[in-house]
């Protein structure tokens, strides 16, 4: 299970990480995982708890309060203190130790910018909530050049589409909004068979 840090408080500073973390290791019975936030406000206060986070989490699209980020400046300065952090530390990924990628909600035009950050600063990269054609193509090209890209749709995208929406009402109301049928059609045609 991974914790997303879009919470009251975010989930952006050591006190809050900590904090989570004390409570979910006294209740789970499963593997878990604590995304640490990027914020406006709180800026890279979570970065002495980065190795115990399972990663970044950047919100660029649609979100609430300082969870979003919607300056180039702060987009540049995120990836750039979380490359210096793996410098030091390396990407778990990689070697098992050090920190986790950096994961973002990023729709239409804000993917290609996150991808180009991801490259400009050597980042691996996880795009949550896949929604659209546009950007399963985007992420299966960067991942035929090599870029250390992942992703992730929701089963309801995978599920449902802008067709339902009549019937779904105010159910139908989500982040991301839900996308055409030949959108979801495109979230399948990239699935990989495994």
């Amino acid at each position: 299970m991974l914790d997303m840090p879009n919470t009251q408080p975010p989930t952006a500073t050591p006190e809050i990480f900590q904090d989570k973390s004390r409570r979910a290791a006294a209740k789970v019975v499963c593997d878990v995982g604590i995304f640490v936030g990027a914020t406006s406000s709180y800026l890279d206060a979570y970065l002495p708890v980065a190795e115990q986070a399972c990663g970044l989490k950047i919100y660029v699209s649609d979100t609430f309060g300082s969870l979003r980020i919607d300056t180039l400046e702060l987009m540049h300065r995120f990836f750039r203190t979380w490359a210096a952090k793996a410098d030091r530390s390396g990407y778990r990924m990689r070697n098992g130790t050090g920190i986790g990628p950096i994961a973002v909600h990023a729709e239409e035009l804000m993917l290609p910018v996150c991808l180009n950050l991801s490259q400009l600063y050597d980042v691996p990269l996880h795009i949550v909530h896949v929604t659209r054609r546009s950007e399963i193509e985007l992420i299966a090209r960067a991942k035929e050049r090599g870029l250390p890209v992942t992703c992730e749709v929701c089963p309801h995208h995978l599920f449902l589409s802008s067709e339902d929406l009549p019937r779904l009402g105010a159910l139908g109301d989500m982040r991301p909004r839900l996308a055409t049928p030949d959108d979801v059609a495109a979230l399948w045609q990239h699935m990989p068979i495994v």
